[in-house]
């Protein structure tokens, strides 16, 4: 096979991945906002002259801080990959370095898009007048949020320490 064959055939394979992975993506939020949005008891809006109560706006700012916090977490843990993975000494990561580095980006990615529908559920419930911390909807996006980013730090982890371990080994050699 010709390598511009061979290369167009990988390209091809990485944008079916791609549409493949958008698509699940789409299924699986609409099946969580189904389960999720249900706990809103009221379909009406807030007017001008309804008022949030002190202690909701108080979860409201905690629960907001708290995703934005994860997604700067998020974030900083792809700005420092990025940094171990152009300044490493080695011209080629070993396959269980790239895994880690891969299961690190990829879990980060889906930190900060659990952040994103936070954001959004957090926009819902704050329209609909019906915040609740402990509503489902409103439970596994912030919780989901915060698991993947400690999964992108493990992974992070065990990739900084074989990466940084193998660049001491050759600055010693």
């Amino acid at each position: 096979m010709w390598p511009a064959t061979r290369q167009w055939f990988h390209r091809l394979r990485f944008y079916l991945l791609a549409i493949a992975t958008a698509a699940a993506v789409l299924v699986f939020q609409h099946y969580m906002n189904k389960i999720a949005y249900r706990d809103i008891v009221s379909s009406s809006s807030l007017t001008e002259t309804d008022t949030i109560p002190p202690w909701v706006e108080k979860a409201l700012d905690a629960y907001s801080a708290m995703s934005g916090l994860l997604t700067t977490l998020a974030t900083a843990l792809l700005g420092a990959l990025g940094y171990l993975l152009t300044n490493s000494n080695h011209a080629a990561p070993q396959l269980r370095n790239g895994a880690s580095a891969m299961g690190s980006a990829l879990f980060a990615v889906l930190s900060l898009y659990f952040g994103y529908v936070s954001h959004l559920t957090l926009l819902a419930y704050t329209y609909s007048n019906a915040f609740n911390p402990n509503f489902f909807g409103v439970i596994w996006p912030s919780r989901s949020q915060f698991y993947t980013l400690l999964l992108a730090v493990l992974f992070f982890a065990d990739f900084a320490f074989r990466v940084l371990g193998k660049d001491a080994e050759s600055e010693q050699q």
